[in-house]
């Protein structure tokens, strides 16, 4: 359980915390770091460090000691705040950091049986790896960081929660650089001193035009069909692809664009796997029983997070540390992405290079509509909302996770090729990399890879789904043909 810190607790510091800060979902999102851990004795050598590290990186970011609570003097219905007190010497709390020793029966795994199975996801438990939960309960403070070093048989599983109103993830990939140069540092140096806190991205005037929530595709629920879902099993795998599957992928959606002239000049390949990953999902719903099946006539979309820091007027620094996400979307309609015909008298056939081409370009098509204008619009809409909830619960309709949408975010580069000098690890960089057991419906992220977007290195990718959608995407005459493995 966190450790809340006391409601009467008077801080030196407050942060103040911008627009895109106070409208982020408020979640801590747990991202596991596994390795192997062969030799146990190293263990309060690994500890030592891991605490060294981090009061380095505390000198640098002193708000992480800090905690996120309600702000009741804002005007903003549902505000927060983010208070410290300036460390001393970098002096770690065990509000941020904790250690925790797993062996049988508490936990049955060791860690070559977890990377035997490929590291699989309901035994990454986010209440035994990390002593904050998944979502903070209304109305209490929250440490803005915590990591838990978790020590199990053969293992060690390094646990970090971030507060999503304190940082997103290209703040965690900042904060993970500095922390993993710490943890190949021979010794601490006491002597440092804390830097001063960046400003975050200020609140846009309230002059001119303010467009409605609602205005916004991505925030527009007023589309999203009305459906009544029965209680149903969510669930949550990882899809891997080989480098070559998905470079094949690539090559034939990008020669199938060339044939049209008003196609796009270019197309990630995250797209690309993106718009595969769309496809196999919305004909697992097209299948689905008749009473809950996608029709082909109705709007599918795709959520996409995108970094704004290059986008902004003025652009923030790579090094930007706090939120500053905005999201778009693309949609299709169904018959579109199945070929079935817009009344859906054709027979669904397998899944054709056109209508991989068609979902990749309309996903970039997305991608580049947000510009400085885009992002400007939204930062002015945010900073005016009377309630800082509500673009959050706009969001989570309009996407219709559960019949017509999917979120997705790429994680690709978080963290998969940064090297720890933590005693006692294996590898020095990460073994595998796991989003904590968290199955929600529609969730789509792709994981982060060595090598980054080139490389022999797989690809992964964490995908969220009711059990009988899943079941239909995992089929070998679907993803199943296209996947080197299935980690349930």
């Amino acid at each position: 359980m966190p450790m809340l810190s006391p409601a009467c607790r008077t801080f030196m510091e407050k942060v103040e915390l911008s627009p895109f800060d106070q409208t982020m979902v408020r979640v801590f999102i747990h991202k596991l770091f596994c390795f192997p851990f062969p030799d146990p004795t190293l263990q309060a050598e690994a500890v030592e460090k891991l605490e060294q590290a981090l009061s380095a990186t505390i000198l640098r970011w002193p708000f992480i000691t800090g905690f996120v609570s309600p702000d009741e003097s804002a005007a903003q219905q549902n505000a927060v705040k983010l208070e410290y007190d300036p460390p001393l010497s970098g002096n770690v709390g065990d509000h941020i950091f904790t250690v925790r020793n797993l062996s049988a029966p508490e936990y049955a795994w060791a860690y070559d049986q977890l990377a035997e199975a490929g590291m699989p996801l309901k035994p990454m438990d986010k209440d035994v790896f990390s002593a904050v939960p998944e979502w903070p309960a209304p109305g209490q403070a929250y440490p803005a960081l915590s990591i838990q070093a978790n020590f199990i048989e053969g293992g060690l599983i390094l646990c970090f929660a971030f507060h999503h109103t304190v940082a997103d993830g290209g703040s965690f990939v900042t904060f993970l650089k500095e922390f993993a140069a710490a943890t190949k540092m021979p010794t601490r140096h006491d002597s440092a001193q804390v830097m001063p806190v960046e400003p975050r991205v200020a609140y846009a005037p309230r002059d001119g035009v303010v467009r409605n929530l609602e205005s916004f595709p991505e925030y527009d629920y007023t589309t999203a069909p009305v459906h009544h879902d029965k209680y149903k099993e969510i669930t949550t795998r990882i899809l891997k692809f080989s480098a070559a599957t998905v470079q094949k992928l690539e090559a034939d959606i990008k020669a199938e664009l060339k044939k049209n002239p008003d196609a796009p000049s270019f197309v990630s390949n995250i797209a690309c796997l993106s718009g595969l990953i769309w496809i196999a999902v919305v004909r697992a719903r097209y299948n689905r029983m008749p009473h809950n099946r996608l029709p082909a006539s109705e709007t599918t979309k795709i959520g996409i997070a995108v970094n704004a820091r290059g986008v902004m007027t003025p652009k923030l620094p790579e090094d930007y540390f706090g939120d500053a996400v905005v999201h778009t979307n693309a949609t299709a309609k169904v018959y579109e992405l199945l070929d079935v015909g817009e009344d859906a008298t054709h027979a669904l056939q397998p899944i054709s290079v056109v209508a991989l081409a068609l979902a990749a370009s309309r996903m970039r098509e997305a991608v580049s509509k947000v510009d400085a204008a885009y992002v400007s619009e939204r930062l002015k809409t945010l900073s005016s909302v009377s309630d800082v909830a509500e673009p959050c619960l706009l969001y989570t309709q309009a996407m219709d996770t559960t019949h017509t949408g999917l979120d997705f975010s790429s994680w690709r580069d978080q963290g998969a090729d940064i090297e720890f000098g933590i005693p006692g690890i294996g590898t020095s960089t990460v073994d595998f990399w796991r989003k904590a057991w968290s199955p929600n419906e529609g969730a789509y992220n792709i994981l982060p890879r060595k090598g980054g977007s080139k490389g022999p290195a797989d690809w992964e990718v964490s995908l969220g789904l009711s059990m009988e959608d899943m079941d239909r995407v995992c089929s070998d005459a679907e993803l199943g043909g296209w996947t080197s493995r299935i980690i349930e």
